[in-house]
């Protein structure tokens, strides 16, 4: 209990992704969810975005395109989030969740051109994995020699799986990474900033 006290924010948003698979199946029955049913809970649809739905550049991040899809995603984002919550704390990992999902919406809305719904935490993942990709390049004199192949080869397999799959929406994952990347820059300008200001 101690353990999950340190990672709230990962632990309710791996529950409100379990709770809305779940709905999607009391709902419609479905295992693998329906145009209307994504729709109902959250999914980024270019036509209603351009109606003025923006909220659906966050809301996609949170429901999945099926039940397998969830199980799916589910592994990675609970250890990056576990690390970076802890790494960060709560409150700034909270908002750099919410930045590399819009920002992973924003790559979707501008790039992808299915025309199908989409929906997935895949782009936070992808969003983490930018932050750590960052983290690894700013302190990488002080990552052992083993971490930075460990890092190099879940990116490899990352973006083989991201352009080798079907399915896959490439926009939503570049969008994220991306995000992620600018996210951690971000913070790390700031924190370079008061530690000049307390010199």
């Amino acid at each position: 209990m101690h353990t999950l006290k340190t990672i709230p924010v990962t632990i309710v948003s791996i529950g409100i992704y379990a709770v809305i698979v779940l709905l999607h199946y009391i709902i419609f029955q479905e295992t693998v969810f329906s145009d209307e049913s994504l729709i109902l809970f959250g999914a980024l649809d270019r036509q209603l975005v351009s109606e003025g739905q923006i909220w659906r550049l966050l809301t996609q991040g949170f429901s999945h395109m099926s039940t397998n899809h969830f199980f799916v995603n589910l592994p990675a984002i609970f250890i990056f989030s576990r690390f970076l919550e802890r790494f960060y704390g709560s409150f700034k990992f909270f908002i750099f969740l919410v930045f590399t999902t819009i920002s992973s919406g924003v790559f979707i809305f501008l790039f992808y051109e299915g025309s199908m719904p989409v929906s997935g935490s895949s782009g936070q993942g992808f969003g983490f994995l930018g932050i750590c990709t960052f983290l690894t390049i700013r302190y990488f004199k002080r990552i052992s020699t083993y971490d930075k192949l460990m890092m190099a080869l879940i990116l490899f397999i990352a973006f083989l799986i991201t352009f080798i799959i079907p399915g896959v929406v490439i926009s939503g994952h570049l969008g994220g990474f991306f995000g992620g990347i600018l996210v951690a820059f971000i913070d790390s300008l700031f924190k370079q900033e008061k530690a000049q200001t307390t010199e």
